[in-house]
């Protein structure tokens, strides 16, 4: 009976033992075979410089990789410029996690694949990067001069009206002439003359009159 007993113990020892080894190769295996490459969101950190994060996981079981391997990323520019291989990777903060930091040639649009061989995967990320050392555009407006020969002529005063100020428009009509009231704008000078002309004429003809009548009165 005792020996019965062994013989079992040692049997399912041994069927345990296989359990565990099988069940470790399984585990293992199951972190094998391709992968999966998840992309965060690109932000600029430099002049020309990217950084964004990625995720690679199994595709078997999901789980994250905890190590990577043989990593190659390649890019074209808008201009057909390409630039690569480089690894930019560094890890991140949680497992699977690595953060990829890349100095592009250019400014502008850039497709970038990323390639590792272990875990076996790939994936493709467009980023897009501004020249920040160009300089700001210059928003100055250029205003154009006047006739060189006009700069030192005064413009004329306006009124409050709108209109050019009298005294600045038409000081050479008021050396010359005024205006009448019937707006025929006679010269000033030949009223003048007239009416000075007409009171002559009138003492004149006062003086030959009264002299008539003294020697009328006489005679």
């Amino acid at each position: 009976m005792t020996r019965v007993m062994t013989v079992r113990r040692a049997a399912t020892a041994v069927v345990g033992a296989v359990t565990l080894v099988l069940g470790g190769a399984s585990v293992a295996s199951a972190h094998g075979g391709p992968g999966d490459i998840e992309f965060g969101e690109p932000e600029q950190t430099g002049p020309l410089e990217v950084t964004f994060p990625i995720r690679v996981t199994y595709q078997n079981d999901g789980h994250d990789a905890e190590g990577v391997e043989d990593v190659s990323l390649t890019g074209v520019g808008e201009d057909g410029t390409t630039f690569g291989p480089v690894d930019p990777l560094m890890p991140g903060d949680a497992p699977g996690v690595w953060i990829a930091t890349v100095e592009l040639p250019g400014p502008g649009g850039w497709d970038l694949t990323l390639l590792i061989g272990e875990p076996e995967s790939s994936g493709a990320i467009v980023v897009e990067v501004a020249d920040l050392d160009a300089p700001a555009p210059d928003n100055t407006v250029e205003v154009e001069s006047g006739d060189p020969d006009d700069a030192g002529e005064p413009a004329p005063e306006v009124t409050a009206g709108g209109e050019p100020d009298d005294e600045a428009a038409g000081d050479d009509d008021a050396l010359g002439a005024t205006d009448s009231d019937d707006g025929d704008g006679i010269p000033f000078f030949a009223v003048l003359a007239g009416f000075l002309a007409a009171v002559a004429a009138g003492l004149l003809g006062y003086r030959w009159v009264t002299s008539r009548q003294t020697a009328t009165e006489e005679s």
